[in-house]
């Protein structure tokens, strides 16, 4: 099975009723022909709200439009400036959002919206330090510090901490190598990630408050990395040859969940995926016919499904280039076909029972190990209720601290590390979890 990387804009866009499987309807288009738009540059979603943008012939001003019923209808979003492109969306939370747009002329804007997106005012950031016509396809942002990056590192990529108005290359990676084609940049937690499209490299990670990227996720030349992608905030999936990998701690470790045992038979190239909440959607082409297909891998539960029901004649050649999901919905687009958008309800196949999910913890908890007493190795267990600092020590009964089971940053949620106690003589120790402001402590026996 091979993996590529692509990249679509679709130029059209019509909308379709929801059903219990994948549905178009391809006579209605409310938005080019209700509100004088040549065409639709560009699908994007904030929660189950849904914009798309194109330029007016009439007037050449730049107009954004947002949808609230699926693209029933469609409302024009105010801006106070219209010369701009819209090219690059950044939602902050539910009702903060930036983008960032370009004229044909190469004028630079950013634009800020403090009501999810119906009205925009232009920031005017200087921009000094980024280059002239210079156009960045990936936005992110943590605490007050904005990256831009384009296609490639080498002079792509730039940081700013004062709201857009100075900025420095931001391109330095621990191998000396800048030039690097770049696919993909998110943000989570306190950092920023930065995925490659080299052979034989794969995700890059870099605190907010550094300057130097470092590999968090390495390839060998026989994999190739298709898609990283923030989830949930914190849980960091990636997709390789090796299967889909996750990490739950801002890519220090990583889970591989083979092909095989996630139950995913579909066979050909990767050619587009998507995370949808707990789950990742991913399209595969085939050049047999009748082999394409669609499939979801739920996170939460480690399984997958063929969800390809209701795309007709989805067979050689077909791939799903996916442009968005919200909430409840995912809208994508076929290649060869982009005329038609596909719409289908995310409830149809993600885990439906919320009562099936883990509960979230409400506070930070530490068990008793198990097993115990114990030699050489035992499990220590904590719930965080938030992502965390967390350092987890043990100390012998004279207050000297005689090892370091984990120190690092967690994920919400239930967390079990193994401690060995190889080195350490028979007796009772302290083992301490110190995460953010809370305390804990419990006591171990080591028999040997």
């Amino acid at each position: 099975m091979k993996h590529a990387i692509l990249t679509l804009y679709i130029p059209m866009l019509i909308v379709c009723s929801v059903q219990a499987q994948w549905t178009d309807e391809t006579g209605i288009d409310t938005l080019l022909t209700n509100q004088n738009v040549a065409a639709v540059s560009g699908i994007y979603a904030n929660g189950d709200r849904f914009f798309s943008w194109g330029l007016n012939p009439s007037t050449f001003a730049y107009e954004l439009f947002y949808t609230d019923t699926f693209g029933g209808t469609w409302t024009k979003a105010e801006s106070d400036d219209k010369t701009k492109s819209y090219a690059a969306f950044l939602n902050v939370d539910e009702e903060t959002m930036y983008n960032y747009g370009v004229s044909i002329f190469g004028a630079k804007e950013l634009r800020i919206s403090t009501d999810r997106g119906e009205s925009w005012t232009a920031l005017n950031p200087t921009f000094g330090g980024l280059p002239a016509f210079y156009a960045p396809l990936y936005v992110s942002l943590t605490g007050s510090v904005f990256v831009f990056s384009s296609l490639n590192g080498e002079n792509g990529i730039f940081k700013s901490t004062d709201e857009g108005n100075t900025w420095t290359p931001f391109s330095t990676f621990d191998d000396g190598n800048s030039d690097k084609s770049i696919g993909g940049l998110f943000a989570a937690g306190s950092y920023f990630f930065l995925r490659t499209r080299n052979d034989a490299e794969g995700l890059y990670r870099v605190h907010k408050d550094s300057s130097e990227w470092k590999p968090v996720l390495e390839l060998t030349d026989d994999d190739q990395s298709y898609l990283t992608t923030s989830i949930a905030g914190d849980r960091i999936v990636a997709v390789t040859d090796r299967g889909v990998e996750v990490s739950n701690d801002f890519g220090d470790t990583w889970t591989i969940l083979t092909m095989d045992e996630l139950g995913l038979e579909a066979t050909g190239t990767l050619a587009r995926g998507i995370a949808v909440g707990n789950s990742v959607l991913l399209s595969f082409q085939d050049s047999g016919p009748g082999t394409s297909s669609i499939w979801l891998v739920n996170l939460d539960t480690n399984t997958s499904m063929d969800i390809t029901d209701g795309m007709v004649e989805y067979d050689r050649g077909s791939e799903l280039f996916l442009m968005a999901a919200g909430e409840t919905h995912v809208f994508a687009t076929r290649s060869g076909n982009t005329t038609t958008l596909y719409k289908r309800d995310l409830g149809e196949f993600l885990t439906s029972n919320e009562e099936d999910r883990l509960e979230q913890p409400q506070e930070v908890s530490l068990s008793q190990n198990y097993p115990n007493p114990f030699n050489p190795t035992t499990n220590i267990s904590f719930n965080l209720p938030s992502a965390e600092s967390v350092r987890l020590t043990v100390y012998n009964m004279l207050g000297q601290q005689v090892a370091t089971v984990a120190n690092g940053r967690f994920a919400s949620g239930q967390h079990t590390v193994t401690f060995n106690a190889s080195a350490l003589v028979s007796g009772m120790y302290v083992y301490r979890l110190q995460a953010g402001n809370v305390v804990e402590t419990r006591k171990m026996m080591i028999v040997k």
